[in-house]
């Protein structure tokens, strides 16, 4: 019997600081105590394909449209804040090399077969802050460009920065 679906204990989100989107990187960093990832909702267009003589009009398929931005929210203590504001750094500090930087995202779920999600951003410069409000979790959300989807592919374990 298949199991009925896949929890998202254990999902873990890493970043790679790039300056192409050919291929995915070898190794990320952990992003840590990251609460939830938006989802990306893939629209296709639709193209007006009628002709003068139809009374109806006719579509026919475009390409595939996505989302503006994508957000991460993370609890909102130092170990997050830190480790954000370190790939934000790094993205700068290379961005101010190579105009072609992005960020590589991957959402790495162990239990997943399928592998893990991965997609490139452009991160904002400086953390905003996220609503407070009473007897809530204090969080921020890292709101980014989302530049493009890869999609699933073969995940890797993020790791703390060191030398895996």
């Amino acid at each position: 019997m298949a199991i009925p679906g896949l929890s998202t204990l254990g999902i873990e989100v890493g970043y790679a600081v790039v300056t192409s989107t050919a291929s995915l990187p070898a190794q990320f960093t952990v992003l840590p105590r990251c609460n939830s990832a938006d989802g990306i909702e893939m629209t296709t267009n639709s193209i007006d394909a009628s002709a003068l003589e139809d009374y109806v009009t006719q579509h026919v398929a475009g390409r595939a449209d996505i989302p503006e931005t994508w957000g991460l929210t993370f609890n909102n203590i130092s170990e997050s804040r830190t480790a954000v504001e370190a790939m934000i750094t790094a993205y700068e500090t290379s961005l101010g090399n190579d105009s072609d930087t992005l960020v590589c995202i991957e959402i790495y779920d162990p239990k997943d077969t399928s592998g893990a999600y991965f997609v490139f951003v452009q991160p904002p410069t400086i953390l905003g802050m996220s609503e407070v409000s009473q007897n809530n979790l204090k969080t921020f959300t890292l709101t980014s460009v989302l530049v493009k989807v890869w999609g699933y592919d073969n995940g890797v374990a993020p790791d703390d920065g060191g030398s895996n």
